[in-house]
């Protein structure tokens, strides 16, 4: 039996009650260069850690019609 290197994926959970939980913050990094938007995910985290303790935040990534982050 062979072991994945690296870290391992999450579970999704159809069940998880934070899937029904109202988004306190939502972050877009479309059009961002890869720093850039690691900078802005920082700041936007620190945040909402400051601002809500437990907030759910939304963080949009990935190619859509807007365009993906950029390396």
């Amino acid at each position: 039996m062979s072991r994945r290197k690296g870290p391992r994926q999450p579970v999704f959970d159809s069940g998880d009650p934070l899937l029904d939980a109202s988004v306190d913050g939502e972050l877009d990094l479309h059009g961002r260069t890869a720093m850039d938007a690691g900078s802005k995910l920082r700041m936007f985290l620190q945040t909402w850690q400051r601002r809500k303790r437990g907030a759910v935040v939304q963080i949009i990534t990935g190619k859509g019609n807007g365009g993906a982050v950029v390396d």
